[in-house]
């Protein structure tokens, strides 16, 4: 039955003695540049990981102070760093990782002025020791400590044709080059997985010299639960391969879509025991590839640890029509689609796709198309992924954003999930507008929610996933002095 959740919001109370709180001025001296949640390898929160910028040490050297909290917000450790600097290059931290007994902290640099001149480097905090390492890169499959030259910074990577990024797989490192050339931005050259020791286990190279195909693109769709999945696309066709990244054995190929499939597909990839869920939308089949204003509907796969294929369904939006009204085309009232926004793909093999009404309108007065975001839609599928039901999460409509949504967390052991959301609502009484965080928790398939105040004259709140039960809030207010990071239970 179509559910509609209106107005029968319960806000919380943020009272001190129900939240755990920490000054952000008291952790470090500096100012905060980074902050985010540790996460461990099941998702689950670790603690979360500050760092304050110090200054310039000299003309080639940052100082950086880092602090690290547990999931109570109580700081367990600190101590300092140094990063390079370099002329007419910006930088900034993109990633942190945790891998094993080590944090891996990841920073991007990027030239004013100049597309190839773009690279990576890190540092990793012993979480015994509490020991920093010193900085280092990966370039052409090895790790080099220290900073790159900086005399011929802009000479050397205007001969190195690739990005090297680092992440942490399974208590491994995983290394894959992209490219930095024009014609293929952002394409994946090779791929390699590093132990612990940092020596290399194995690495396969997809695109080196000429390209005998320019239509043909690699990049990884999946990498977890030993597992790493990498995406062959060119102009007819589309290959997930399959590796055990321990040993590089290819486990298999599967052709998800060619020349002669009735549809393109836009996917996610979840691994849930012995077998890969593959779910998303689908597109009535072009050369070109998926188009969101083409969407028919969605479909969900299953592949045994061999690639066989167990199950393949289709659902078309017209199947919706009990529940939603939706033409087959995907077409909402007044002109709106359903834009993906996530899919929740739990343990039993339930999904449910969570989408927000989106379209674009010219605006006169701009002259441009303007992005226009308002309810939110949810589809929840059985295992045999026959729609059981549809509920729609009213919120104010958003103008020029292309989303409200923020992130989810899978809870119960990923049989559950609650997600959250921003919502720029205006007062019945006095008109004015200020952000909600709204909150939905599905539990048992059943649907319950709640909403925080974001902003005022005096305050806004930036949301972060904290652990289980609770959400990390990072308080701006009008006086700096007083800006803080709190939990809050979430009430349901």
């Amino acid at each position: 039955m179509k559910n509609f959740l209106l107005g029968l919001f319960a806000f919380l109370s943020f009272t001190a003695s129900r939240a755990q709180m920490t000054d952000l001025l008291s952790l470090a001296n500096g100012t905060l540049t980074f902050f985010n949640p540790i996460f461990e390898e099941d998702k689950s929160i670790y603690g979360y990981f500050a760092v304050f910028d110090l200054g310039k040490v000299n003309e080639y050297e940052n100082r950086f102070e880092y602090v690290i909290l547990d999931t109570r917000l109580a700081k367990v450790a600190n101590g300092e760093f140094l990063t390079p600097e370099y002329e007419k290059v910006t930088s900034n931290f993109y990633s942190l990782e945790k891998i094993k007994d080590k944090l891996l902290l990841s920073r991007l640099y990027n030239s004013y002025n100049r597309t190839y001149v773009i690279f990576t480097s890190h540092t990793e905090i012993d979480l015994k020791t509490n020991t920093p390492s010193t900085t280092f890169y990966v370039e052409e499959g090895k790790f080099v400590d220290g900073f790159r030259n900086a005399e011929t910074l802009f000479k050397d990577q205007r001969k190195y044709g690739g990005l090297d990024l680092l992440y942490g797989l399974d208590e491994n490192y995983l290394t894959f080059q992209v490219s930095k050339e024009r014609r293929s931005m952002g394409d994946v050259n090779a791929v390699a997985i590093f132990g612990a020791d940092k020596q290399e286990k194995w690495d396969t190279t997809f695109l080196t010299g000429e390209r005998s195909d320019k239509y043909r693109k690699f990049s990884i769709s999946y990498a977890e639960n030993n597992t790493l999945i990498i995406e062959e696309k060119n102009r007819k066709e589309i290959t997930l391969h399959a590796f055990d990244p321990l040993t590089g054995a290819k486990l298999f190929s599967y052709l998800l879509e060619n020349g002669d499939s009735d549809y393109n597909y836009n996917f996610r990839i979840r691994k849930i025991g012995d077998e890969l869920i593959i779910t998303g939308k689908i597109s009535s089949y072009s050369s070109f590839g998926y188009k969101y204003e083409n969407a028919k509907g969605l479909f969900k796969i299953k592949l045994a640890a061999d690639g066989t294929e167990n199950f393949k369904k289709y659902f078309l939006w017209e199947e919706a029509a009990e529940f939603l009204e939706i033409n087959k085309r995907g077409k909402l009232e007044k002109g709106y689609r359903l834009l993906a926004q996530d899919y929740f793909i739990f343990e039993d093999g339930r999904i449910t796709f969570l989408a927000e009404k989106y379209k674009e309108a010219y605006n006169i007065l701009l002259g441009v198309n303007v992005p226009k975001a308002t309810d939110f839609v949810l589809f929840q599928f059985n295992d045999e992924f026959t729609l059981q039901n549809v509920e729609t999460i009213v919120k104010d409509k958003s103008k020029f954003s292309i989303s409200d949504y923020l992130f989810s967390q899978p809870i119960n052991n990923g049989n559950d999930v609650v997600f959250f959301y921003r919502d720029y609502q205006k007062d019945e009484v006095t008109k004015d507008k200020d952000w909600v965080l709204g909150i939905v928790k599905l539990v048992d398939k059943e649907f319950s929610y709640e909403q925080i105040p974001m902003s005022s004259d005096d305050f806004y709140i930036q949301p972060y996933i904290a652990k289980e039960g609770f959400i990390l809030l990072r308080e701006y207010n009008k006086d700096s002095a007083h800006n803080k990071i709190r939990l809050e239970r979430v009430n349901f």
